[in-house]
């Protein structure tokens, strides 16, 4: 009998027992919502991370069955929210798929929640099951933004981490009023400076704009900023580059209100809140079909919402024109000046602030930690959202105490 003919009965023996093998105990416990069984398992010290024959695990579970409870109590017990199965998938990516999966949102309808600035500004929380640090992550939204920008991500995040996610809508975004000195990117930093102020030390995330803000609010207050996230943020574009000139051009127009105040609502009006969104959403994103639709239709509702109030345009430009001056005078100081840890994102085909900027700024700040997504454009948290959970908790958990 050959070597080969011997071995094949064994080979035949390993096989068909990995494909018999049982079920972790853990994985079926969750998968039957036996919650009986899964606490005494995990009192046992049950391995967490047992995956099933497939590479599912007990936290795969409990998050496709919205167990909240179950899922906190496997996360407790150091259930990694990373872990791949067959097919690929990790517990965070199914969270991704539905923003309320892993905490729980706290949507106030349309009533301000908090006094910034003197201003009335909107609220979105999410909560985890359990707060483990009460340290939270705020979230500050770009140029004609709102809190819809993290909506595939706050949750996931929260449930992560075990920390409170918070975002706002800016001063004349979303569902926040302008004051009526009008809603400058100066007036909007004084926002963020007062909700860190009332949060007290935070993680500070800004896209965009908002990248912009966080920075002069960082370079103020860093004792009360435990780590920067700057996604896509406004820098200036480095001298001699002639990326992106079209749309800084576009920009420098808002210096003139009297002249792009009525241009652009002429051209709101004519398209409508939902065409309107779309064609935005064709030159933020790389790819606007793959934007999930109940995100679209989240965006459509604020521009319905918006598209009579007369105040909105005029927030835009008085927000575009203030950010476009920052940029060209104090922006670059204030990048060398930030002494907290910081982490930049940024999509590679971003058509509004175009990589190489940031690339130079990177150059200058070796010290910063980065991550560039090939395949997505102005919005990673809207684009790449399991990517960009997956860096930013990574990030924060390896933030010193």
């Amino acid at each position: 009998m050959s070597r080969g003919m011997a071995l094949a009965p064994l080979a035949l023996a390993a096989a068909l027992t990995l494909a018999a093998a049982p079920a972790s105990k853990l994985v079926d416990a969750v998968k039957n919502t036996d919650k009986t069984t899964t606490r005494a398992l995990l009192k046992q010290k049950a391995d967490v991370n047992a995956p099933d024959v497939d590479g599912t695990t007990a936290l795969h579970w409990a998050v496709r069955l919205d167990d909240m409870e179950t899922a906190d109590l496997l996360i407790k017990g150091g259930a990694n929210v990373k872990a791949v199965n067959r097919y690929n998938v990790t517990p965070l990516s199914i969270a991704c798929e539905n923003g309320t999966l892993l905490a729980e949102s706290r949507r106030y309808a349309d009533e301000p929640q908090l006094t910034l600035a003197d201003i009335d500004t909107f609220v979105e929380e999410w909560e985890p099951a359990a707060v483990r640090d009460p340290r939270p992550v705020v979230f500050v939204h770009g140029l004609a933004g709102s809190t819809a920008t993290w909506l595939l991500v706050a949750a996931p995040i929260a449930a992560a981490l075990g920390r409170r996610v918070v975002a706002i809508d800016l001063a004349g975004f979303g569902r926040t009023p302008p004051p009526e000195s009008g809603a400058t990117a100066d007036v909007n930093t004084d926002v963020v400076r007062a909700l860190v102020d009332e949060m007290g030390p935070c993680v500070l995330v800004g896209t965009s704009m908002g990248g912009a803000i966080v920075v002069r609010v960082a370079v103020e207050k860093p004792a009360l900023v435990e780590g920067l996230v700057l996604v896509n943020p406004a820098v200036p574009r480095p001298r001699g580059n002639l990326d992106g000139l079209t749309r800084q051009l576009k920009l420098a127009s808002t210096l003139a209100p009297r002249f792009a105040q009525p241009l652009l609502e002429r051209r709101a009006h004519a398209l409508g809140p939902e065409r309107f969104v779309d064609s935005a959403l064709d030159v933020v994103l790389a790819d606007s079909s793959e934007l999930p639709a109940d995100v679209r239709e989240r965006l459509v509702e604020l521009a319905t919402i918006r598209h009579d109030d007369d105040t909105a345009m005029e927030s835009y430009v008085l927000a575009a024109g203030s950010l476009y001056r920052y940029l060209a005078t104090a922006a670059s100081r204030d990048l060398d000046l930030v002494r907290v840890p910081t982490l930049v994102m940024h999509g590679a085909e971003d058509r509004m602030v175009p990589v190489s900027w940031v690339r130079a700024v990177l150059a200058r700040r070796t010290d910063w930690h980065s991550r560039e997504y090939a395949d997505c454009g102005h919005v990673p948290p809207l684009e790449v959202a399991d990517r960009f959970t997956d860096d930013l908790v990574t990030f924060v958990r390896d933030l010193p105490l």
